[in-house]
């Protein structure tokens, strides 16, 4: 039996036309776009940002599982879960 995550947020973002690709479905890089966008807004709300001398937060890693092909038009629910908190990766 696994812990559940702890969730921090969810969004909702709505996939635009332009986001498929030759054979109609969402280009799998936008999958990463959405989440950048996400975790971007998610952090700003909380008042974090890309400091003037260049500190920030760093993705260590991402990844992504598919399940099934979104087409146009899809609205997506996003979440934020904390798998590791940690100084170093």
């Amino acid at each position: 039996m696994t812990t559940p995550l702890p969730v921090l947020d969810t969004r909702t973002i709505s996939m635009r036309w332009g986001d498929m690709d030759a054979v109609g479905h969402l280009n799998n890089t936008y999958y990463f776009r959405y989440l950048e966008q996400v975790r971007i807004e998610w952090l700003q709300g909380m008042g974090f940002g890309i400091e003037p001398d260049g500190i920030g937060p760093v993705l260590a890693s991402t990844s992504c599982t598919y399940r099934k092909q979104l087409t146009y038009p899809a609205t997506l629910d996003i979440t934020i879960e904390l798998e590791k908190l940690g100084a170093a990766a």
